[in-house]
């Protein structure tokens, strides 16, 4: 509980709106929570095409990350994050 980030960077297995940023398991939940409450900046790297996927594990609300890195953007993505106040960068 010492430790503090300006900056993290996760990753991801899917995001939803409805379910937000998900993993596969509960240990990478848990250290993805852990990280962020220490982070000033929250940013998750993830693909398009894990757009509209969702695995087991949620860790994060869309509206609790800063910015998404993706390779590209569509309409779709555009809308989540004008919905939720979500950055992307690509």
């Amino acid at each position: 509980k010492s430790l503090h980030f300006k900056k993290c960077f996760l990753g991801t297995d899917g995001y939803t709106l409805l379910n937000g940023f998900t993993t596969t398991d509960f240990n990478t939940t848990s250290m993805a929570k852990a990280v962020m409450e220490r982070s000033d900046v929250k940013y998750v790297l993830a693909d398009l095409s894990k757009l509209n996927k969702s695995s087991m594990v949620s860790y994060a609300k869309l509206s609790e990350i800063d910015y998404i890195i993706s390779d590209k953007t569509n309409d779709e993505l555009l809308n989540m994050c004008n919905q939720t106040g979500l950055n992307i960068l690509n």
